[in-house]
């Protein structure tokens, strides 16, 4: 019997180990996308899937330090804009894709307990409602901008278990504060998504199994139909036993609704 382990790694490896031998200047007024490919191409990138429909440019000149990873640049000018990090999808293409909230309208996978199911009979699930803020706060104070930014945002959902309402008190997070920031409707965005990945991480946690189903990639949204649960779950972690009579597990988030 021969028997291969084999250690593998995402081709975002390649950015990462791609590090600055000289400093990296970039003006005021570059396109934010036209930086990040710009990056790509140096780090010797061809295949690339961009969304480059936004304008937003540079508000102030910027310089990376020798020794940052490609891999740090692009993800920093990407989170400013509000952009995901870069990831790649299973053909070993290069995504460059705008945040979008999580909703119950992009369902991507269903898995429901029927007699074509592939689900496993059990289940977990936790509940972590412990000290979750209901209001978050962002502030950008750099001196290289023109000016000083701050959002709030406030869970005032009456539907929700952890919002001002139903709590009947503020519960304020810690203060975020990214160096840099485009435009006040950024940073609007940008306090929106970190409280939408803080409740998601307290909201209802499950997991299950199934079997194998190779057709799964990043943060799918799935719809489970299950004797235990019904309801629209964001994937954070899978993982299959390569095996004929393999099981694949799942762990996915209970969709938060803003």
């Amino acid at each position: 019997e021969t028997v291969w382990q084999i250690e593998a790694y995402d081709m975002t490896l390649i950015l990462k180990e791609d590090c600055l031998t000289d400093p990296l200047y970039l003006a005021a007024g570059t396109s934010y996308v036209s930086a990040v490919q710009a990056r790509l191409q140096a780090a010797g990138i061809v295949q690339t899937s961009i969304e480059d429909y936004v304008d937003t440019v540079l508000p102030a000149d910027r310089e990376f330090d020798i020794g940052t990873s490609e891999l740090e640049i692009i993800n920093t000018l990407l989170s400013e804009i509000n952009f995901n990090d870069i990831h790649c999808d299973a053909d070993g293409v290069f995504i460059v894709s705008a945040y979008r909230e999580p909703n119950g309208l992009n369902v991507t996978g269903v898995y429901k307990a029927d007699e074509l199911s592939i689900l496993e009979r059990d289940t977990q699930s936790e509940l972590d409602y412990y000290a979750m803020p209901n209001v978050f706060i962002a502030v950008c104070s750099n001196p290289d901008l023109d000016q000083d930014y701050k959002s709030v945002w406030t869970n005032d959902n009456s539907a929700s278990p952890f919002s001002t309402i139903q709590r009947g008190r503020n519960i304020t997070s810690e203060i975020y504060r990214p160096k840099a920031i485009a435009s006040q409707t950024d940073l609007d965005t940008y306090i929106r998504r970190k409280a939408y990945e803080v409740m998601s991480q307290k909201y209802e946690k499950l997991v299950f199994a199934t079997g194998l189903n190779p057709l799964h990639g990043s943060g799918e949204i799935l719809s489970v139909d299950h004797p235990d649960t019904t309801g629209i779950y964001e994937e954070s972690a899978w993982s299959m036993e390569l095996s004929a009579d393999g099981r694949m597990q799942h762990i996915g988030r209970k969709l938060v609704q803003l």
